[in-house]
């Protein structure tokens, strides 16, 4: 609801809650100051002892991840090594210090599996139709359409393949699918839709 509103408090609390998430996700120690200024913008009150009492409460309500956190960081500090067990990419953590090895640690399998998911839609797809992406943004893919190249049906069933292509179940993540968001438009940006079935 807030992501999709057109008022702007409501779209700085998103904002927020994502860039929360996303801390939570990819920083094993701070962050914290990070989200003063999404926490202004929704018009939010920032202090550090109630996120680390929210932290606290996350971990409490999930202590698997919260264990696999710890563990994972361990084997970081470890080896200097980040793997991302889905893919089998390995970072090597050379440069870092302290803080900066678990943080980097703890983010590599997140970048990594999103990269991983890309990387195999990219192969499967120019197998499949010989069709590489125009763009490849970061955890995005752009392909480009002739006009006129595809009726609605192939249409239709070339954006359902291609949905399922980049929405594989995660193996290590117990067959979690993260959901893909498919848009369509004569021009990238402002102007793609979401697609809803149909002939763009």
């Amino acid at each position: 609801e807030w992501r999709a509103s057109h008022d702007p408090a409501l779209k700085a609390r998103y904002t927020f809650a994502k860039n929360n998430s996303y801390r939570r996700l990819y920083a094993y120690t701070g962050g914290i100051n990070s989200l003063k200024g999404p926490c202004a913008k929704a018009g939010l009150k920032w202090s550090r002892k109630l996120f680390e009492g929210l932290d606290m409460d996350w971990f409490r309500r999930y202590p698997r991840a919260a264990e696999w956190r710890r563990q994972h960081v361990a084997q970081c500090r470890q080896t200097r090594l980040a793997v991302c067990r889905e893919w089998g990419y390995v970072r090597r953590l050379h440069g870092q210090q302290g803080p900066e090895v678990d943080n980097v640690g703890l983010d590599h399998p997140m970048q990594a599996g999103i990269a991983g998911v890309v990387n195999r839609t990219v192969d499967i797809v120019q197998k499949r139709w010989d069709v590489l992406p125009l763009v490849n943004m970061h955890d995005g893919l752009l392909y480009g359409v002739p006009e006129g190249g595809l009726d609605e049906l192939d249409f239709n069933q070339s954006v359902d393949a291609l949905r399922c292509m980049m929405q594989p179940p995660l193996r290590t993540l117990g067959g979690l699918v993260i959901p893909v968001e498919v848009k369509v438009g004569e021009w990238w940006g402002t102007e793609m839709q979401e697609w809803k079935g149909g002939a763009p």
